[in-house]
Formats: structure tokens, sequence, C-alpha cells
């Protein structure tokens, strides 16, 4: 279902593979389906902006491009592996699929906010590279954190950089009336345990006090399942970002592994 298979590849199945060439045709054409009735593409960039975002509703990646994965993706919307927690329940994927046309159109005239929200998408997605040691893995959601945070500010007229490092994560939660987890909460002169191994690791090349690659994100300190509840934090801020009007899911626990039904 990748949207990165080309026509080339599509050809090279037929040669070799008439059966599975017959199962891409049938899900191209679904997409194809969604995306002619519930949004309208006017420009390439616009296209591929929808193509990111319904890469990240499905939890899997998507590409326009021959290769355009940096790793495997799954090949069964929410199956095993799937890069989402969320089940859209309904007619909500192509709400969604809607929802993201509308935020295109909307700030238009502005791209460079979709193409930030892309980079935190493709970060996200990046994060879930299963070869990839925890510090690894910590540095590409924060990374994603990063984006979401400059989409938010630009959206509202303030440049990124003028909020400190240790605020960012904290601003996103108050800005979507979300609980804020501990590990990014900034209180008194301590800046957030998240923040802060954050610097270990760019400025000193350490991971939870080990060198990277050493050491796995098990301190009770910040949470033992930091890396599960990053990922989880960031894909509630990209529905947010987006204006999906899916609040319950926003604001439900990151602590939580089970998925979570969405209806729009």
């Amino acid at each position: 279902m990748g949207l990165s298979v080309s026509t080339h590849l599509l050809v090279s199945m037929l040669e070799s593979d008439p059966e599975g060439a017959a199962w891409l045709r049938a899900q191209i054409a679904i997409i194809n389906d969604l995306f002619a009735s519930y949004a309208r593409p006017t420009s390439d960039d616009h296209l591929q902006f929808l193509i990111w975002c319904f890469g990240f509703f499905v939890g899997m990646r998507m590409s326009w491009t021959d290769a355009g994965f940096a790793d495997a993706t799954p090949v069964e919307i929410h199956g095993a592996g799937a890069m989402s927690d969320i089940m859209w329940l309904g007619d909500g994927l192509e709400m969604a699929i809607s929802g993201a046309d509308v935020f295109w159109r909307k700030w238009e005239a502005k791209r460079k906010i979709a193409k930030i929200l892309t980079g935190a998408i493709h970060a996200y997605f990046l994060a879930q590279t299963r070869t990839l040691f925890e510090y690894e893995q910590f540095v590409y959601l924060y990374i994603a954190f990063e984006g979401c945070h400059a989409a938010s500010e630009t959206i509202a007229g303030r440049s990124p950089r003028a909020t400190a490092h240790g605020a960012r994560i904290r601003n996103l939660c108050v800005t979507f009336q979300m609980d804020v987890p501990t590990w990014a909460d900034w209180s008194g002169n301590l800046q957030p345990a998240v923040t802060v191994v954050r610097n270990d690791a760019l400025h000193e090349g350490l991971f939870f006090d080990e060198p990277l690659g050493f050491q796995g994100s098990g301190d009770e300190a910040p949470s033992k399942n930091i890396i599960a509840e990053m990922r989880a934090l960031v894909s509630r801020f990209i529905v947010a970002l987006l204006e999906l009007p899916a609040t319950d899911y926003i604001r439900s626990p990151i602590s939580s592994r089970q998925i979570e039904g969405v209806r729009l």
C-alpha cells in the first residue's frame, strides 16, 4: 500500500508477481478514491503534504518517490508494527484526510508550516526504525518535538527560537490543554528531565550518564517508559496541530500503550 511503489516497480511486479501487482493496483485505487472524495490537491506540494498526513493517519510510511523509505515500513494498517496508536472509527480516516486538506488550504500562503509538520512526521517515523539504539530513537523524537514547536509558534506568528528549549514541550501541552508529563515539566530553576537528557546526548555524548549505546532509558527518575511516552505525545501534538476535532485522543494518557479509537 505504500505510495513509494512507482510505476517502475509495478511493471516489475506485473512480470514477476502478477498477484502482488493486482493487490497493489487495488490499494492505489483505494487511496486515489480517498483523495478524490475528501481532498482536492491543487499542486505537487499539496499532494505530497496529504501523502505525509495519510501515512501518519494509518501508521505506515508513505512516499511519492521510487525509494522513499529510510527503512522498512509496515504493510498492514493497524497491524503488527503499525507506527501509530490511532484506530479511526466510522468515517474518521476520511474526515482526517479532509482535515489535512483544510489545514493545507488555510496555511497555503505560508507553506513552511506544512513543510515543518511533514518534517515532524518523518522524524516520528524514523524514531521507530527497528535497528535504532534508544538514544537514536530519543534524538529523532526530540527532533519531532522541535518540529511541532516550530509549527505551533509559526502559526501563532512568533519566532520559534524565542522560547527556551526547556519550555517548548510544556508550552505545547498548555496550548492544547494537555497534561504536562513529569519529564517535561519545568519547575523552579531545574530544567525538565527530557531537556537534560537531550543536552547530555548532543553536547557530551552521554545518554543517562553513559556513553551513547551503553545505557537504555530505563531510569525511573524521568520515566521508565520515556521513549514510548515521547512517541505518544508527538502523535497527539501532530493531530492537534492539524486542528482535527479529536480532543479525547489529544488529551488521552500517554502512559498507555493501547490503541486509541478516534471518531471525528
